[in-house]
């Protein structure tokens, strides 16, 4: 008996550790042999995902929206003439296939999930900073011909789409199950933090050190007057609104720019929103959809912008005010569930931490995968940790 439920953990946490490898694929292993099979396996997991919804006719109303969001994104695109197959696949299918991934191997057994992406994470993280120790100057060259920008996990600029998973679920982890934060928890803060100040990455070791300081001394019910989620959304709209979106000529913001500002970092940013709100005007209504790089790049005016660099702006120049409404519907139906959870310290932890990411998505369009997976992760926390637990499909 024991040994047959070792055999069904060992395969749960092998399912987990696959779906997790493909979906979020090391780009220095592009040029290997396992990058010849990531389709095979990605369409392997989508069917074994399609076949798990026909058996089980279960699902959250989270994913339904989800689902309905990348089939507008889809839309979008064909009505435009974009990167259909882009749509269609790689922000399609298979975020629909992780998402419901995550609900199915969560819902199955919520310690071990956890642990089990942390620990998968933290692996991912700890090679890349060998790396980076490693090979000072890169490990291998890019398709623009860039060396010193790239290690095991691909450009230093996305290394934080590993990070907050493995910070986020140890956790969600270690709080719930042992109320405490071991040492190799807080090892990982530090190989992170040394991580963006070896490579100089402003946004995200602003963000992760605000994180840090949050959880370490403004944690409490005092604080939390004054720093909740209400005036995080009401801090991020308001910047949104006066230094994005009205970001031409603003004293402030070239302020900011001149003090702390790497061309890539902030100055060239302003010309990139700037180009990207024209063309928001032009489709304002279901967006660009998605497009090839070129085709961004010299819309956008800045050679390296393949993105708007902002969150919000970027959603709206892909999918426009529709595709913006319905992405932000189950985003405030996860704060809602978040208000309900049984422990208070988590509570103020995600909200702060949800505050931080709104914050760091002002500089940088982060990957609508990590987005939609860091979220739903959350989401299936907070249904399962609530006081009272409504809210499932059948």
């Amino acid at each position: 008996m024991e040994y047959k439920k070792s055999k069904q953990l060992l395969i749960y946490i092998l399912q987990i550790s696959i779906l997790l490898f493909f979906s979020f694929f090391p780009e220095s292993l592009q040029k290997t042999v396992l990058a010849k099979y990531d389709i095979y396996f990605n369409l392997l997991i989508a069917c074994f995902i399609f076949f798990y919804i026909i058996r089980h006719k279960k699902t959250y109303i989270w994913h339904l929206l989800i689902i309905l969001f990348l089939t507008f994104q889809l839309f979008s695109t064909v009505s435009h003439q974009g990167h259909i197959a882009w749509a269609l696949w790689g922000r399609g299918v298979l975020i629909i296939s992780l998402c419901i991934g995550i609900q199915s191997t969560y819902y199955y057994n919520e310690k071990l999930f956890l642990k089990t992406v942390y620990l998968f994470f933290y692996s991912l993280i700890f090679i890349n900073f060998i790396t980076l120790l490693l090979f000072p100057n890169g490990m291998y060259e890019d398709i623009r011909g860039i060396t010193d920008t790239n290690y095991f996990l691909g450009n230093y600029n996305g290394f934080i789409i590993y990070i907050f998973p493995a910070l986020i679920t140890g956790y969600l982890y270690f709080k719930k199950y042992t109320n405490k934060l071991p040492p190799g928890y807080l090892f990982l803060w530090v190989i992170s933090l040394l991580t963006f100040i070896i490579k100089r990455s402003a946004t995200s070791l602003i963000g992760l050190s605000i994180f840090g300081i949050y959880i370490l001394f403004f944690n409490t019910q005092k604080s939390h007057l004054f720093f909740n989620i209400k005036s995080y959304l009401a801090a991020n709209i308001a910047f949104f609104y006066f230094f994005v979106w009205n970001s031409s000529n603003n004293q402030i913001l070239n302020l900011v720019t001149s003090l702390i500002g790497k061309d890539i970092t902030f100055t060239g940013r302003t010309l990139i929103w700037k180009n990207a709100k024209y063309h928001i005007y032009d489709c304002w209504l279901i967006g660009n959809g998605l497009e090839k790089a070129e085709t961004i790049t010299n819309k956008l005016g800045f050679i390296q912008a393949t993105s708007a660099h902002n969150l919000m702006l970027d959603l709206l120049y892909k999918t426009g005010f529709l595709g913006f409404i319905i992405l932000s519907i189950p985003f405030f139906i996860f704060l809602n569930n978040l208000k309900k959870i049984n422990n208070i310290k988590i509570r103020y932890s995600l909200e702060a931490f949800c505050g931080i990411l709104l914050l760091m998505s002002q500089f940088e369009a982060y990957n609508l995968k990590f987005i939609l997976f860091i979220f739903t992760i959350l989401y299936m926390y907070t249904c399962e940790n609530r006081k009272s637990k409504a809210g499932k499909f059948d």
